[in-house]
């Protein structure tokens, strides 16, 4: 049996070598397909028979299920290319790779058109919210007008976000921008032209003891938190970062995490929340591709594991009911 991972730099993405070690325990290879290579370095085939056939490719020889990362086929194109030739030749490769994967007749977790409409963030309170999860009051717009006059109702500050920051890779002084939450400020409300290129996320900011992640792999749900204090996202301080202890998530929590991934219908997924001092939790976001690693190894939560079992089958998937 082989496990296929479709990613990016694998090196970089520290689960896989945690899911990789667990596979491996079980006696079972991960082989990995560079997603980001494709075309120009990584090959790719697929042989589509009659009605029944599913696609044939050399690259799924023994391979019983495939793990869906970050991927962006196309990345790694020639420099002299001109820049509508480099767009059209990534959409290309995007939509090989996707017709690839639904046409595999594999378990793939989780598929690229579930994972496609799950980055939203306006999307992701509606379904929070209807699955009774507390959200923060928020506003979408890029009316600075509107956003003062929000800003101007809430009473504990404002913070912004991108709409869906996962295919967004901007970079300032060669690191990438633009993935962090942060405080809304008197000189943003002054300029004129803050939004007038782009529309964000804004949110009254939820006052808090300790910062959530669940993630869910399947049917099982790791629960772990940190006392962040006042830092608004605790990605930007490493101490925070492997700082998270295992907790127990109160039950109704974790029926509303699991209905939320029955509705989009996913089998993975990274959820953050805050805690309260009175111990109410507020929903933040979620994330299909989160990393897991810090958690795993600051909790010792066995996440890598629950993936292995997920993708040998060992644990059945979650029958979910996406809608």
């Amino acid at each position: 049996m082989t496990i296929l991972v479709v990613c990016n730099e694998p090196e970089r993405d520290v689960g896989i070598g945690l899911v990789r070690a667990a596979l491996a325990r079980r006696g079972i290879e991960l082989a990995v397909f560079r997603a980001d290579r494709f075309p120009v370095e990584q090959r790719l085939s697929i042989a589509l028979g009659a009605n029944t056939e599913r696609a044939v490719g050399s690259l799924l020889d023994g391979v019983s299920s495939i793990w869906l990362r970050h991927t962006d086929p196309g990345a790694v194109l020639p420099d002299h290319l001109r820049a509508d030739v480099a767009d059209a030749i990534r959409q290309q490769a995007v939509a090989t790779v996707n017709t690839w994967l639904e046409s595999s007749g594999l378990p793939v977790f989780d598929p690229p058109d579930v994972l496609a409409r799950a980055p939203e963030k306006p999307r992701q309170l509606a379904i929070a919210r209807d699955v009774g999860l507390r959200t923060p009051r928020t506003l979408v717009t890029n009316d600075i007008e509107a956003l003062r006059d929000f800003a101007a109702s809430c009473e504990q500050g404002v913070i912004s976000k991108m709409v869906e920051s996962v295919s967004v890779h901007a970079q300032a002084d060669g690191a990438e921008i633009g993935g962090f939450t942060r405080d809304l400020t008197a000189d943003d409300l002054a300029d004129q032209n803050a939004l007038a290129l782009c529309p964000m996320v804004f949110q009254e900011r939820v006052p808090k003891v300790r910062d959530l992640r669940v993630t869910v792999v399947g049917e099982r749900l790791f629960s772990a938190a940190v006392a962040a204090g006042e830092v608004l996202d605790w990605r930007t301080d490493p101490e925070l970062v492997a700082g998270f202890k295992p907790i127990e998530l109160p039950r109704e929590i974790a029926r509303a995490v699991l209905a939320y991934c029955d509705r989009i219908g996913v089998q993975f997924a990274g959820f953050d929340f805050v805690e309260g001092a009175d111990g109410t939790i507020t929903f933040i976001e979620a994330n299909t591709l989160s990393y897991f690693h810090f958690i795993e190894q600051s909790a010792g939560l066995a996440i890598s594991d629950a993936i292995a079992d997920l993708l040998t089958g060992a644990q059945p998937p979650r029958r979910a009911a996406y809608r």
